[in-house]
Order: C-alpha cells, then structure tokens, then sequence
C-alpha cells in the first residue's frame, strides 16, 4: 500500500520512483539510439526492427499474464487505424533524424501535446481551445523557437 500525504495524494514509493526512473531513460535515450544507428542501418529498417520487437515483446507479455492480445471486433478497426497513425509517427521520427541532430529532433518531437490539443479542439467537444490555452500553446511554441534561435540554429546538420 502506498502511503499517503495529508492531501490524500498517494506518495511515490522507491519502486515506483525506480520504474519511472527506468522509463524515463528508456524513452530518453530512444532518439539518441535511433540517430546512432542510422550510422550504418537505414531507418525504415531500424524501425520496423524496433516494432517488431515492441510487438513481440508485447504479446509475450500478454500471455504470461493471461490477457487477449486482439482487440474485440468492434475496435479491431480503431486499432488499425492507430496503428497507422503510430506508424506513421515513427516513419516521420527516423526519416526527420536523417536531417537533424538528436537534441533537435527531441525538442520537436516534443511538440506532440501541441498537436494533441489542437486536434483535440476539433474531435473531441469536451476538449475545446479557450484563451488562456490557446496562449499556453503559443508560449510553448514561442520557447521551442526560441531553442533554435541564435548561432546556428537555422543549420540542419546531422
């Protein structure tokens, strides 16, 4: 059981500090991994290495645990679809970090949120942009700028 602050927060424990430690490097060191081995391996290869592994990863999981690894009929075509878009996603990741170093390509896949909320402005009615979010979005585009303003920020070089 966690223990809890007076707010009634559930505190972080060592495990849980060390698991998302883990992850956090984990997903940290991704871009810079996926730059280095463009060195030699091509990406569209990379990556589907990368996915073939996460998926037999995944559904090894899935039965150790004991749960389906097919979505129900009625969502197999959700699933589809966002497995395109994540595909997608990941074949614009390693084809943009051919023409990028991975500092840069970390701060723009970074920008995801922005994305996010912009489309969620216009799928999702319970999710609308008001003003105050709207200049929190333009704030944070407005660092990412920033970022690469000054000396040589306009280069490109991997």
């Amino acid at each position: 059981m966690n223990p809890k602050d007076k707010s009634g927060a559930t505190s972080l424990t060592l495990t849980g500090f060390l698991v998302v430690l883990a992850v956090c490097l984990l997903w940290g060191g991704s871009i810079p991994t996926i730059k280095v081995s463009e060195h030699g391996i091509p990406p569209l290869v990379t990556a589907t290495g990368r996915i073939a592994l996460a998926t037999l990863l995944l559904f090894l999981y899935a039965r150790v645990i004991k749960e389906p690894v097919m979505l129900p009929r009625h969502d197999f075509w959700h699933g589809v679809l966002l497995g395109i878009f994540f595909g997608f996603t990941m074949l614009f990741l390693y084809l943009g970090l051919v023409f990028t170093n991975a500092a840069r390509g970390t701060i723009f896949y970074s920008t995801k949120p922005f994305w996010v909320a912009v489309g969620a402005h216009f799928i999702m009615t319970q999710d609308r942009l008001d003003l105050r979010k709207v200049a929190g979005l333009t704030l944070a585009l407005v660092g990412v700028y920033l970022t690469f303003w000054g000396s040589g920020a306009g280069s490109l070089e991997a």
